[in-house]
């Protein structure tokens, strides 16, 4: 049975955790950038990248023969979430500065303690 190569194949978003963990100790630079991250894991899962073309790399992505790269980001966030030690030099900056701005878009507001409503 041949596979399209842009079909949907089902994965674990949390496959390759523990392979990630691994690089994001081994690598630093696998901490801060997700590109950095993917070239790393994949070569801890064996395949070649440096002969690797891109044609072969997002056909691989897309029948599900090499992780998803959104699996993997999201999988380094929780990982960073967990792992204080693995979170690289970009990550209080993010927080610190998004984190306010996309709380006040979708409308969240700081409560004052004791306000109406908030206590027992």
């Amino acid at each position: 049975m041949k596979i399209h190569p842009f079909k949907k194949q089902k994965m674990k978003v949390t496959k390759y955790k523990e392979k990630q963990v691994a690089v994001m100790e081994k690598f630093t630079s696998a901490r801060d950038c997700d590109f950095a991250l993917y070239f790393h894991l994949m070569g801890e899962l064996g395949y070649n990248t440096d002969t690797m073309t891109a044609h072969e790399m997002l056909k691989g992505m897309a029948t599900g023969k090499y992780p998803h790269f959104e699996s993997v980001r999201r999988t380094r966030q929780l990982i960073e979430n967990e792992r204080n030690d693995l979170r690289g030099k970009s990550y209080a900056k993010r927080h610190k500065v998004l984190e306010p701005e996309v709380k006040n878009e979708l409308g969240y507001h700081d409560t004052p303690e004791g306000a109406p409503g908030t206590t027992p």
